[in-house]
Parts: C-alpha cells; structure tokens; sequence
C-alpha cells in the first residue's frame, strides 16, 4: 500500500508546460528538499519553486541544473519572502503567456536531473545501509 500523495500526478503533468513547486516553507532562512521537489525532476518537469532563499543555490550545489536562461531565477536571491513571492508570480504570469516550445528547449536540463535523482538516490541509499551495517555489527543483514 502506498498514500496517493507521493504518486506523481502523471496525467495532469501531461496538460501543462511546468510545474509551480511551492515547498514546506518559504519564509525561513534555511533549504531541505522535500517530495514536492523530487516529484518534479523524477517526473522531468520544467519547474519553478516557490521556497526559501538561495533554495535553486542548493539544488545546482547538490547536482541538479535549473532553467536559468529560460526562467528569470533571479528571485532566488531575494531575502525578503515577500518580494520573492512576488517575483515568482511574476515569471509565472510571463511564463502563461510564452510559447509552449520552451519544454523542448529543456529537455537536456530535465533529462539530466532525473538521472541525477537517481544517482544521489542510490547513493543516499548505499550511504544508510552502510551506516547501519557499521552501527549494528553484530547483526547480519
């Protein structure tokens, strides 16, 4: 069994251009990746994300491309929540009315960060079952 809410919306991703993602905070000065994220780039979406300052920062630091060039990313360096907010919705309303052509421009940036996804994936995952192996000696897995 699994909750609906991590199953990646497929059918609806299909009907739109990109994806708006708006993560668990956006008022704060720190970053953490959450679901809202991942379903975007397993999903190879073209997105822009409504959180915390210098969050696109992290996520090129963590291996991932954004689509600065094709969407004004400047918002992510925008301290005060508010103005970012706003600059968001902003690209967000030029992004409405530019043509759907810009999906096939992304395709390598998009392509890139599900492979990336992966990768950091398995490695994450090699990382918890090693620490558990070095923790729990005395149990064999």
């Amino acid at each position: 069994r699994t909750r609906l809410a991590v199953i990646p919306p497929v059918s609806i991703y299909q009907q739109c251009a990109y994806s708006v993602v708006t993560e668990t905070t956006a008022q704060h000065s720190y970053v953490f990746f959450t679901e809202k994220i991942a379903r975007a780039i397993v999903c190879q979406r073209l997105f822009i994300v409504l959180s915390s300052y210098r969050y696109l920062h992290y996520l090129r630091e963590s291996g991932f491309k954004t689509f600065d060039g094709i969407i004004n990313e400047s918002y992510d360096s925008l301290e005060w929540p508010g103005e970012r907010q706003r600059a968001v919705i902003n690209e967000v309303e030029r992004l409405v009315k530019s043509d759907v052509k810009i999906i096939d421009q992304t395709y390598d940036i998009r392509l890139h960060n599900r492979l990336n996804m992966y990768k950091l994936s398995e490695e994450t995952y090699w990382d918890l079952y090693q620490n558990i192996v070095n923790f729990l000696p005395e149990y064999k897995l």
